[in-house]
C-alpha cells in the first residue's frame, strides 16, 4: 500500500504539488482561526457560590451560612469535591465538579439548589450569588485609572459607571473586577441625642427610609382618546431628599424629619486598602475577566482597543495606564514558536546541505516542516487544542524530517555517480523510495506510540500534557504524510 502510494505520487507529482500548496495554505487559515495562549489552562469545572455575611465574624459566617449552603450543594449530580472559606464580610463555597462536565449545567444545577435554601440564611446576609465564568488564568488585563485633578471618590465612581458597562460589552469579557478609591455612599450619620430629645428609636428611622424609597404604579387614567400612566414617584436622589424623609407627625406639631435627628453626608465607604501606581498619587484599578473557553488573543485585543475608545472620552487629567495586558504574553509565546520554527527550518537546511552536499534535497527536506506542522494544526482547531508555549511549543523538528531525511540519503547512496534526468530520474527515485518508505513509515508510528499513554492522563497532569501529546502526535502523522505522498514527487520535481 505505501510503496503503491510513492509510484502513484510520483507519476501525479503535478497534482500532488498542487495538493501540498493547498495544505499548507489550508494550515496557515486554522492558524489564523486556532485560540492561541501563552499557557495551557488546567483550572478544573468549579462554581463558586459568593453570599455578602452582612457583619458577621468569620466564625459566625461560617456557622450561619458557608455550613447550610454547603449542605444544600452537597450531592450535586456530578460533584466530586465542595469547600469553602469565610472571612469578615464574606463567605466562599465552590463546587467542584468532574471532568467534561458542562460549566453552564454546572452554574445550573447549583442554582436549583440554592433557591431552596435562602429562607434559611441570616436576614443580614445577602442573596447567594455565582461567581463570574471564569478560571485561573481569566486575568487578560489590568489597567488604573489615575489622576492628580479628581479625588479618589471621582475616580472610583467614573471606573463603576462610565468605564465598567463600556469594557463589560466586549465579547468574551464576563467581569470587571474594580478596586481602590472610594465607594460613594450617602450616609445618615445619627446624633443619639438629637434622636432621644424627638423620642425617635433607630428603628423607626431606618423604616422611615426603607418606605420612602420606592415607586408605585397606579394604573392609567382614560382621557377621551388617550390614556395616562400613573405612577408615584418616591424614589430617592440626593442628599436633600433624604433629609426630608418624615419620621413622625402628630396633630398640633411640625413633624419630624431625618434632618432634625441626622446629617446627611456623601461619604466613603468603609476601605480596607488602597491602591497606588508608580509611588504616585491614589488610583484605582480594573481587572477584566475572560469567560470561560473564549479565545484569549481575540479578547484582549478587543479589550485593548476599547479601552483606547474610552481614553478618548475620559474628563481631562484622568489617565488609564494598562499595567498587564495578556496579548504581550500571547505575543511573545507566537514570537518564541515562529522563532524556534525559522530556526529550526534553517538549521536543517544548512546541515543537511553541508553533508549530503545537495541544496535541492535539503529544501526538499525543509518543506516537510510546514506541511507538517499544518496537519498539526488543522488538527488542533478540528479537536480543540488550544495552541501556547505546551503544545506549539513543544514541537520537534528533528523528528518531522527523520523519514524524509532517511529516503533523501537512501536516494543518494542508490544513485552515486549516475546521471538521471527525465523519466529516467522518476523511475529510479520512485523505486528506491518504494523500498525505504516502508521502515520509514514503522519508525515515524514508533515515535507515535510514545505519546498515546499521554492520552490518558486525567485531571491536572491531563489538561497540561494532552495538548502536547496530541500536537506532537498530530505533527509526526504530518510528517509521516509528507515522507508517503508528497516528498517523493517534491524531490523529482
Amino acid at each position: 500500500m505505501l510503496e503503491q502510494l510513492v509510484l502513484a505520487s510520483i507519476k501525479s507529482r503535478t497534482a500532488v504539488l498542487i495538493a501540498l500548496l493547498a495544505l499548507i495554505a489550508a494550515g496557515g487559515y486554522a492558524a489564523a482561526r486556532l485560540p492561541i495562549d501563552a499557557m495551557p489552562d488546567v483550572t478544573t469545572v468549579q462554581v463558586s457560590v459568593l453570599t455578602r455575611t452582612g457583619g458577621l465574624s468569620a466564625v459566625e459566617a461560617e456557622a450561619a451560612i458557608s455550613i447550610p449552603i454547603e449542605n444544600a450543594l452537597n450531592g450535586v449530580p456530578g460533584m466530586e469535591e465542595i469547600r469553602s472559606m469565610a472571612d469578615a464580610g464574606v463567605s466562599s463555597v465552590t463546587v467542584i465538579f468532574r471532568e467534561g462536565t458542562d460549566p453552564w449545567f454546572a452554574r445550573q444545577l447549583v442554582i436549583e439548589r440554592l433557591r431552596g435554601i435562602e429562607k434559611e440564611l441570616p436576614p443580614t446576609a445577602s442573596t447567594p450569588e455565582l461567581a463570574p465564568l471564569s478560571t485561573g488564568l481569566g486575568e487578560i488585563y489590568m489597567f488604573v485609572v489615575r489622576s492628580s485633578h479628581h479625588s479618589p471618590m471621582q475616580l472610583r465612581t467614573l471606573l463603576d459607571w462610565e468605564i465598567l458597562p463600556k469594557v463589560r460589552a466586549v465579547p468574551g469579557v464576563t467581569e470587571l473586577n474594580t478596586m481602590g478609591g472610594e465607594l460613594k455612599q450617602f450616609q445618615v450619620t445619627i446624633d443619639r441625642k438629637r434622636l432621644s430629645a424627638h423620642h425617635v428609636k433607630l428603628r423607626d428611622l431606618v423604616d422611615a427610609l426603607r418606605a420612602a424609597n420606592q415607586n408605585a404604579g397606579g394604573g392609567y387614567l382614560d382621557r377621551g382618546s388617550e390614556s395616562y400612566v400613573l405612577r408615584g414617584d418616591g424614589l430617592l436622589k440626593n442628599e436633600r431628599e433624604i433629609a426630608d424623609v418624615v419620621l413622625r407627625t402628630e396633630p398640633g406639631h411640625p413633624p419630624v424629619l431625618v434632618r432634625h435627628v441626622a446629617d446627611v453626608i456623601v461619604g466613603p465607604a468603609l476601605r480596607y486598602g488602597a491602591v497606588t501606581h508608580g509611588g504616585k498619587s491614589e488610583a484605582v484599578a480594573g481587572i477584566v475577566m475572560m469567560l470561560l473557553g473564549a479565545n484569549s488573543r481575540d479578547v484582549v485585543i478587543a479589550v485593548g482597543q476599547r479601552v483606547d475608545e474610552i481614553r478618548k472620552t475620559l474628563p481631562p487629567g484622568v489617565e488609564i495606564d494598562v499595567i498587564y495586558d495578556r496579548a504581550d504574553f500571547v505575543g511573545r509565546t507566537l514570537t518564541t514558536v515562529v522563532t524556534n520554527l525559522a530556526e529550526g527550518v534553517a538549521i536543517v537546511t544548512i546541515v543537511l546541505a553541508l553533508f549530503l552536499g545537495t541544496m535541492r534535497g535539503a529544501l526538499a527536506v525543509v518543506l516537510g516542516i510546514p506541511a507538517a506542522m499544518a496537519v498539526a494544526v488543522i488538527g488542533m482547531h478540528a479537536f480543540g487544542v488550544t495552541g501556547d508555549l505546551m503544545s506549539l511549543g513543544a514541537i520537534d523538528f528533528g523528528f518531522l524530517v527523520d523519514g524524509p531525511i532517511v529516503i533523501l540519503e537512501a536516494i543518494l547512496a542508490a544513485t552515486i555517480g549516475k546521471r538521471l534526468v527525465g523519466a529516467a530520474r522518476a523511475l529510479e527515485y520512485g523505486e528506491v523510495a518504494r523500498l525505504a518508505v516502508r521502515p520509514v513509515a514503522f519508525a515515524v508510528a514508533i515515535i507515535m506510540l510514545v505519546y498515546v499513554p499521554l492520552l490518558t492522563l486525567e485531571g491536572v497532569e491531563g489538561k497540561m500534557f494532552r495538548p502536547m501529546a496530541m500536537t506532537m502526535a498530530l505533527a509526526l502523522f504530518g510528517a509521516l504524510l509528507y515522507s508517503v505522498v508528497f516528498f517523493p514527487a517534491v524531490l523529482v520535481t
